[in-house]
């Protein structure tokens, strides 16, 4: 059960990651940014990213570009 929760805030927090580094629509970066949850998530992936696979990694930095 913990690790479904974790796995879980986990892919929350990707999804979040990459709403925050490329908005869709004003509406979605106004709700991310009023959100008290966004910054948790945030700070998941920060944590895990370490753990990462290189994959994961490589994907990671094409799309910060």
């Amino acid at each position: 059960a913990i690790f479904g929760l974790l796995k879980g805030g986990f892919f929350i927090g990707i999804i979040i990651y990459i709403l925050t580094k490329y908005p869709l629509s004003p509406f979605i970066s106004q709700s991310l940014e009023g959100s008290k949850i966004v910054p948790l998530f945030l700070r998941i992936i920060k944590l895990v990213s370490p753990l990462l696979p290189v994959a994961l990694k490589q994907i990671k930095s094409i799309l910060s570009n």
